[in-house]
């Protein structure tokens, strides 16, 4: 395995962020109960929106150097569809009341096929 390829790789910043993400979603409710200063620091639309428009340059990147195969397109449907339903949720003012479904399952499936397209290239694993 090539060390500076696989530092050079947008999967596992992609992943940290997608759990960033799950973290801030899951974890906001409960600690907003618990200490309603959490909800007022952390429930803006700034961060929701901020952390949406950081997942487009890694997944932008991941499908760049996936190249055009067919293991990078079966990267890229569900990374599309991730990516999709986040942007929905966050930039589609209709779907406000389904905000945080979306982007928790937004979150699973892009952070799901940054994992599968990681333990491809690294492990030679594909998955079945």
């Amino acid at each position: 395995m090539n060390t500076r390829a696989s530092v050079l790789t947008p999967d596992g910043p992609a992943v940290i962020l997608s759990g960033l993400c799950l973290l801030h979603c899951l974890a906001l409710p409960v600690l907003a109960s618990l200490v309603p200063a959490f909800g007022v620091l952390f429930d803006h639309e700034w961060l929701h929106r901020g952390l949406v428009l950081m997942a487009i340059p890694f997944t932008a990147t991941a499908l760049w150097q996936g190249g055009f195969n067919q293991r990078s397109f079966a990267f890229a449907v569900p990374a599309l569809i991730g990516l999709s339903l986040l942007l929905v949720a966050v930039f589609v003012e209709a779907f406000h009341d389904w905000e945080t479904p979306l982007t928790v399952l937004g979150a699973i499936i892009l952070s799901g096929a940054h994992i599968w397209r990681w333990r491809v290239r690294h492990l030679g694993q594909t998955g079945s």
